[in-house]
């Protein structure tokens, strides 16, 4: 029987060149710790939209459900979430083809009600 425990470990902080080194790498763990991490520490809220942006398009799963994640991570963080980009990525992900990429964005947009509730009510009209 294996031991399946869920360890809790800082994820670090990347320079922008760092981050794009990491995204041009293709590991799945490495570009998942990179836009987590990015969602919850860089200051520049467009730098962590456009990385957003790049790990949604991914065709692994992991990294789509991340780059939403890292989303709901932004907007908890920033006053300034550009809306019309969080509208587009939250709307394809709760029709992604992957189950956990739906229930990730449904969880963003449950952050998103409590922390950005403006945002919300232009999420509920799409």
């Amino acid at each position: 029987m294996t031991n399946n425990t869920l360890i809790y470990s800082d994820l670090q902080e990347y320079s922008d060149d760092e981050i794009q080194l990491v995204l041009n790498s293709g590991s799945e763990c490495a570009i998942v710790e990179a836009v987590l991490s990015t969602g919850l520490n860089h200051s520049n809220i467009n730098f962590v939209l456009n990385t957003i942006n790049i790990c949604y398009k991914n065709s692994n799963a992991n990294i789509r459900g991340a780059a939403i994640l890292a989303l709901a991570h932004a907007s908890r963080l920033h006053d300034n979430i550009p809306e019309k980009e969080a509208i587009d990525l939250l709307s394809n992900a709760l029709i992604d083809n992957s189950e956990y990429v739906r229930s990730q964005a449904k969880l963003a947009v449950q952050d998103i009600e409590i922390f950005v509730p403006e945002l919300y009510g232009k999420i509920k009209q799409n």
